[in-house]
């Protein structure tokens, strides 16, 4: 197999921050939902790795020159109306974040990102087996828990989509803190960025 370009690299390792970028999301999103103890505990926990894995990610590919886009999300599979369809949810991201990282490595000839996708895969395989391990708590709850509000309740409109505002406008200077500690190879200022994020 012949060497794999720089650039081939850095294409593969943002669009594995984008695949990251959105497990976060779907992750906290369900977890948020299904309150944080028990499995929306473990789920937080499941994202906080994933977190790590965009690092990973970003960090590498900024050390090949490369620009982290966080700005495009993989898909997130986030259309459940139940905790059984939020963790059957996450073993299909899961099942699919091994099947693009697979594919991968099978493509790449170069040994930094190799091992990176071989300690992420390692991950991976882990969190599907723990997403299996709460199919039955979740069949349990599935009688108990409404996830998602019956329409009666829902907000209005308006109220809505000035939430959405605010909330995009806070998640993009997020996401330019997290750029910035990436890009940065000054050690004060990467502890800065992450200071200002907590």
């Amino acid at each position: 197999m012949p060497r794999t370009t720089t650039s081939k690299v850095t294409e593969i390792l943002n669009c594995s921050i984008s695949l990251e970028h959105g497990a976060i999301i779907q992750y906290l999103t369900h977890a948020y939902l299904l309150g944080e103890s028990g499995i929306g505990a473990e789920i937080i926990n499941i994202a906080r790795t994933e977190m790590r894995h965009l690092k990973y990610f970003g960090d590498l590919l900024v050390d090949l020159g490369g620009e982290p886009d966080l700005f495009k999300r993989g898909p997130m599979f986030s259309d459940a109306n139940s905790a059984f369809a939020m963790i059957s949810n996450g073993i299909t991201a899961e099942t699919e974040a091994i099947k693009a990282y697979e594919a991968f490595c099978d493509e790449l000839d170069h040994a930094p990102a190799q091992r990176i996708f071989t300690r992420v895969l390692t991950d991976e395989r882990f969190h599907l087996a723990q997403f299996g391990s709460f199919l039955a708590p979740a069949t349990e709850l599935l009688a108990t828990y409404p996830a998602v509000p019956a329409a009666d309740t829902a907000a209005p409109a308006h109220a809505i989509a000035l939430l959405n505002g605010a909330v995009s406008q806070e998640y993009r200077a997020i996401l330019l803190h997290v750029y910035e500690h990436l890009k940065s190879r000054d050690f004060w200022l990467r502890e800065h960025t992450l200071e200002a994020m907590n």
